[in-house]
């Protein structure tokens, strides 16, 4: 059995959360995807997610924490996907993951297993909900099923003409740009126009068709429209972050 934990801790807690899963379960197989997201970042911790979650074994349960709402009254939910499981709050960071599949269910964490602190839900909620799942305790026995959530729409695009306006998901460690426009919007592009930067890059399909240091746009390995250089960084050239939009014209 695998657990997955994909934060924005970036500190000492996820250890504090794979303690607890361990205490519960010792023979599990705990997985750091990242605990890099950019602080409260919901969206890049969305698409993390929902990058991930195919790669991994049927029956893997991905435990997701970026929280601003700890200790409000935001609910704490277990979705079950039946090839997976996803466990984290309800603010929209585990639906885009969970409609990847055509069914699911939701439910609302009401069993606890100890202390809650107002400010640690990962640890005191998430990391042991996740660990009784794993030994194979029914979500039925945590929760109790609801029928409305907070939704998230990571593919919110916007289209006028040959104008397409979205958003970047993630930087990766290179600094590529990865946006939220999937690949069919760009059928037959040749070359992209950045109308805030007043520049065409073109749209390659591998790095090395253009010079080093020079600015591409490609079709990534999750299938959406990233922002390159070659052997550099678009985020640094193009001062652009998680969450920034940007808009682009094809030509």
């Amino acid at each position: 059995m695998i657990i997955t934990l994909t934060t924005d801790f970036q500190d000492f807690y996820p250890a504090e959360m794979k303690g607890v899963i361990y205490s519960i379960h010792p023979e599990v197989v705990v997985v750091d995807i990242t605990h890099n997201i950019l602080p409260y970042n919901i969206k890049q911790g969305a698409f993390i997610l929902h990058s991930i979650v195919e790669w991994f074994p049927e029956k893997s349960i991905h435990v997701g924490v970026i929280d601003p709402g700890v200790g409000s009254d935001r609910a704490p939910i277990i979705i079950d996907c039946d090839k997976f499981m996803l466990v984290g709050p309800d603010n929209g960071l585990l639906m885009p993951t969970a409609h990847k599949v055509n069914k699911f269910k939701v439910y609302r964490i009401t069993r606890t297993f100890g202390h809650i602190s107002k400010t640690f839900h990962g640890r005191d909620i998430f990391a042991p909900t996740a660990g009784y799942l794993s030994k194979g305790m029914d979500p039925e026995e945590i929760g109790v099923r609801v029928k409305k959530w907070v939704e998230l729409d990571l593919f919110d695009v916007r289209t006028h003409g040959s104008l397409i306006q979205g958003e970047i998901l993630h930087v990766d460690s290179f600094g590529n740009l990865i946006t939220n426009i999937k690949a069919h919007l760009l059928k037959d592009a040749a070359t992209l126009f950045l109308p805030e930067y007043g520049i065409t890059i073109p749209l390659v399909e591998y790095y090395q068709e253009i010079s080093q240091g020079e600015l591409m746009s490609i079709i990534g390995s999750h299938d959406l429209l990233e922002i390159s250089v070659n052997q550099g960084s678009a985020s640094s050239l193009l001062n652009l972050h998680p969450g920034d939009k940007i808009s682009i014209m094809i030509q």
